[in-house]
């Protein structure tokens, strides 16, 4: 399957998504074009050459701005495998788009990384955020269950500055 077969095939209706209980949702304002993804299949494990996937991949086009990509996985309590499967994925999309455009597009600030779960935080959460930035620049971004992504397209989150987590240190004072 092509790249454009697989947009094409992955293409979700609608500017939500939820899977066993848990859900991510974000409505236009403003001109917005919003396109989600389901990357979490075959077609697109194959395109982009990956073992594991995140489950969706939202697209937000605001007037005159560049496109934000919100990669997300809904997982019950395995954060980490979570996160692994968030690295593979931001990192296939990046290489493929930066290849197709030949532009440094995306960015750490053009990109969220969320994980919808369920259950309690595990002990290691922040260990898991803290690898998940070194291998990737981008926040692990951990909500419960409902989660309305608008919160991720303000400015704040769009600079590369708050996509860094916070330090152990720094939580201790």
């Amino acid at each position: 399957m092509s790249f454009a077969g697989f947009m094409k095939a992955g293409l979700c209706d609608g500017t939500h998504f939820d899977e066993k209980g848990k859900s991510v949702r974000i409505k236009p304002e403003g001109g917005e074009t919003i396109l989600v993804f389901k990357t979490d299949s075959d077609a697109f494990r194959k395109e982009f050459r990956v073992g594991r996937a995140s489950d969706v991949l939202f697209l937000v086009q605001r007037p005159r701005a560049r496109p934000r990509l919100l990669f997300v996985e809904l997982k019950g309590t395995h954060i980490g495998d979570a996160a692994d499967q968030l690295k593979e994925t931001v990192a296939a999309v990046s290489r493929s788009l930066q290849q197709r455009l030949g532009l440094e597009y995306p960015t750490p600030a053009d990109m969220t990384a969320i994980v919808v779960r369920g259950g309690s935080a595990p002990t290691n959460q922040q260990d898991i955020q803290e690898r998940f930035y070194k291998a990737t620049k981008l926040r692990l971004n951990i909500e419960r269950e409902a989660v309305d992504l608008r919160k991720y397209l303000s400015s704040a989150e769009s600079s590369a500055a708050a996509q860094r987590p916070n330090s152990r240190q720094s939580r201790r004072r």
